[in-house]
């Protein structure tokens, strides 16, 4: 609801006109919000489509499991899950190569005068980037637009009103930890790799809203932690995607009660 009330203020054009004032914009966006929350409270029948782990990408098993109880409990509160995500498979060649381009131009002039100054991943970024060549680039940017029409064509098809599946593909980690380097016994070839459920849609220009949903334990002795559930709308949707995701945040509600941690003094 948060998240609307900002996006609303930011691109209403309505808000912005001289013969509405501040006062009167407010109550008809409390209005609005009232309405909303009526019908979101119904949970009508929705059409999602689900994935724990984004059409085959190393997902942690523990991950993975709270992402199918997290379908169960939408499946209980009405929706209709229908399980499948298209394959993507060139999309990782498409981010790496669209992200060195973009660290060359952002931070290029910083590598040519304090390169020993920099971290090294901002280093091989800024060297993967330096490497590509014109034909790369086109490459990657028509792998960027057919993964749109791809991801599109797939939802149109299926008539679903978002994607739902795992934010991260792992639980949290110590913060010592830089990066994960495997998940689940796979060897990621990059520091960069473990995020790949969320460039797939960034790369692809798709709106998503990360959801709380619920908590999972790495092993038996250890304590619960948070799990995030992406949702994932079709290109330019994003008011449509922010009605879905509140439905879809109200039918998980109860995977996200409030726990007491024990003690660590006692």
């Amino acid at each position: 609801a948060d998240l609307r009330e900002l996006f609303t203020a930011i691109f209403d054009p309505a808000g912005c006109r001289p013969d509405k004032s501040l006062e009167q914009w407010c109550v008809q966006r409390n209005r609005e919000s009232q309405s909303r929350k009526a019908l979101n409270s119904k949970h009508q029948k929705m059409r999602i489509g689900f994935s724990s782990d984004w059409g085959g990408l190393p997902v942690q098993r523990e991950v993975r499991h709270q992402m199918q109880v997290c379908a169960q409990q939408l499946a209980e509160n009405g929706a209709e899950i229908i399980e499948g995500f298209p394959k993507l498979s060139e999309m990782r060649q498409a981010f790496l190569t669209l992200r060195g381009l973009f660290f060359v131009a952002e931070l290029g002039g910083l590598y040519r005068t304090h390169r020993d100054q920099l971290k090294d991943t901002v280093v091989w970024n800024i060297e993967q980037g330096l490497k590509l060549t014109a034909a790369e680039i086109a490459h990657a940017e028509k792998l960027r637009s057919a993964a749109r029409r791809q991801l599109e064509d797939y939802m149109q098809s299926h008539s679903l009103e978002a994607l739902v599946g795992p934010t991260n593909q792992v639980l949290p980690f110590d913060l010592e930890t830089a990066y994960v380097s495997e998940i689940d016994g796979t060897r990621l070839e990059t520091y960069v790799d473990w995020l790949a459920s969320n460039f797939i849609f960034s790369v692809a220009g798709l709106p998503a809203i990360s959801l709380p949903a619920g908590f999972a334990r790495p092993s038996p002795q250890q304590l619960p932690l948070p799990v995030g559930l992406q949702v994932v709308g079709p290109w330019a949707g994003d008011d449509a995607l922010m009605n879905t995701a509140e439905q879809i945040e109200s039918m998980l509600a109860p995977l996200n009660a409030p726990f007491s941690f024990p003690d660590p003094s006692a």
